[in-house]
């Protein structure tokens, strides 16, 4: 692959508007007098929306035309729980809890989409197997990043995020997968990076930051799984599963190591961003060995006018 197929304004531009929202999305929730984790999920809801929009203009049709438009849908539910949540100025636990039912019935509905999962023969029983273990990924992803958001702090998490979100689609570009799916990955990595930068800077400053919101983490996590796993099993046949399988560990195992090293060596947000980052260089790398992927075409040769048919020999 070719540095300058990265440099594609379909990809450029919704990590351009990602990390635009990302910024805006920060300032709007970290600037409060009172911060609420209700109102960090609606303005997350209202920027995944945005995000899925930049990359597909026709994202809110209904019923979706492509699986990944589900999330689309999910994430205008979280509006009216954060809602709730936000006014009520309670709850912010079961937002959470409700943030995460709307994901995987969004990933259920977007596996449900597709004409088959694994393989075009897969028989009815393999097809619910295969469902229940994709969602059961994305939730436990979810899970692992409110649990890494309560240990870490905020710009280490979206940090460690936002690189996991580029090498995943960075992945998905090397294993030649569509390019409405790849940018997904690039606009929510964008999105990620837009809310660490100002974090960052504060935590430099000595500012405190804290950590994230009920269910932020929780979301993104488990969005950019289910994103990756929708971008591996769009090819017809020789989906690639060990890169799959990789993205569903990726967020438990980097929370594993995060609550261990933490009591060992302390610095929570270094070494969940180190596991991370390491998880997200396993998916490239898995990615480049991947055997299935379509071989590059030949550049096709400019005409020299000579005729080579033979039929003046």
């Amino acid at each position: 692959m070719k540095f300058s197929e990265l440099m594609q304004s379909a990809y450029l531009n919704p990590a351009a508007c990602g990390a635009g929202l990302g910024l805006g999305l920060f300032l709007a929730v970290w600037w409060q007098a009172r911060r609420s984790g209700g109102f960090a999920l609606l303005m997350l809801g209202l920027a995944w929306v945005l995000c899925h929009l930049v990359v597909n203009g026709n994202s809110y049709l209904f019923p979706p035309k492509e699986s990944a438009d589900w999330l689309v849908f999910a994430s205008s539910g979280l509006v009216p729980v954060a809602v709730v949540s936000w006014l009520r100025q309670r709850g912010e636990g079961v937002a959470a809890v409700c943030a995460a039912v709307l994901l995987g019935a969004a990933a259920w509905l977007a596996l449900h989409k597709l004409s088959w999962l694994l393989e075009r023969g897969e028989s009815a029983w393999q097809r619910q197997l295969w469902t229940a273990g994709i969602v059961a990924a994305v939730l436990a992803a979810f899970a692992a990043g409110e649990a890494a958001a309560r240990k870490a702090p905020a710009g280490a998490v979206t940090g460690a995020l936002a690189a996991f979100a580029a090498l995943g689609a960075f992945s998905l570009l090397q294993m030649a997968m569509p390019e409405r799916i790849t940018a997904r990955l690039f606009a929510v990595a964008g999105l990620a990076a837009g809310v660490t930068a100002p974090a960052l800077v504060l935590q430099l400053r000595r500012r405190p930051v804290g950590t994230l919101p009920p269910g932020m983490a929780g979301w993104m996590a488990g969005g950019v799984v289910l994103l990756f796993i929708l971008g591996c099993l769009s090819r017809a046949s020789g989906v690639p599963l060990l890169p799959m399988a990789a993205a569903g560990m990726a967020l438990p195992l980097a929370v594993v190591v995060l609550y261990t090293g933490h009591r060992l060596l302390g610095g929570s947000g270094r070494i969940f961003s180190a596991a991370l980052v390491l998880a997200g260089a396993a998916l490239v790398w898995l990615a480049m060995k991947d055997v299935n992927r379509p071989a590059a075409t030949p550049a096709a040769t400019a005409p020299t006018g000579a005729d080579d048919t033979g039929a003046y020999d």
